[in-house]
Order: C-alpha cells, then sequence, then structure tokens
C-alpha cells in the first residue's frame, strides 16, 4: 500500500468468476488463455470486458500456435488474438515475446489492449 495501489490477487476457476461490472483497472493473464479450447475463447472475452473499467488494462502473454511443437497448449496466431478482442477493446500492443523456462523456451505474444469507455458491457 506504499504507492497507494491495492492489488487483489484471485485463484480460481476464471471461466465462472463472476465480476460486479467495471471492477477491476487491469486483468493481468499469463498463460492461462491460450490453455483454453477455442469455443471458450468468447467466454474469456466477455469476463475480461465486464471486470474491467472503461479504459481499464488487459495484459496476456500466450503461447504462439506452432503445428510442429508437440508439447502444451496450442496458442495462438496474430490474427487469432487480434479477432479475439471484439469492439469494446482497442488493441495497444501485440508483439512476440518468449516464455522461458529452466529447459525451455517457447515463442508467445504480448498482448495489451484497453477496455473502450464508449461501449458498455
Amino acid at each position: 500500500m506504499e504507492a497507494g495501489v491495492k492489488i487483489d490477487f484471485r485463484t480460481m476457476d476464471v471461466l465462472s468468476f463472476q465480476s460486479s461490472p467495471n471492477s477491476f483497472d487491469l486483468v493481468h493473464d499469463r498463460g492461462f488463455l491460450h490453455t483454453l479450447d477455442p469455443s471458450e475463447w468468447s467466454r474469456w472475452t466477455a469476463l475480461v470486458a465486464t471486470a474491467l473499467k472503461p479504459t481499464g488494462i488487459v495484459i496476456a502473454k500466450e503461447f504462439t500456435y506452432n503445428p510442429k511443437r508437440h508439447f502444451g497448449p496450442r496458442g495462438f496466431t496474430k490474427i487469432e488474438l487480434q479477432n479475439l478482442l471484439d469492439d469494446r477493446f482497442k488493441i495497444d500492443s501485440l508483439e512476440q515475446s518468449t516464455f522461458r523456462g529452466p529447459r525451455f523456451e517457447v515463442a508467445a505474444f504480448l498482448l495489451v489492449a484497453r477496455r473502450e469507455s464508449s461501449k458498455s458491457v
């Protein structure tokens, strides 16, 4: 609280989370979205749009799609990540990144987007 910032860390089944609308300034997803089945991507988008305050930020770091990778989640193409966020969001940046582990390095995307203040959830 030294910086005057309140952080609310939660561990839960994200897709069953019932957020009050406009509750969070920031949603940070480090490798969750890429574990979902594509049929659940829109649920993630709706949850984030509801949870974020207008102009709130979502940061997501997700595996890139690589049909030759034989481990881990499927990942995303750049177009899939761009299309995942609807008109309630404005993408600030979508850049190449990596997940680094002790025995591997996997290509990833780092997505930073802002919820549009003029769009309702």
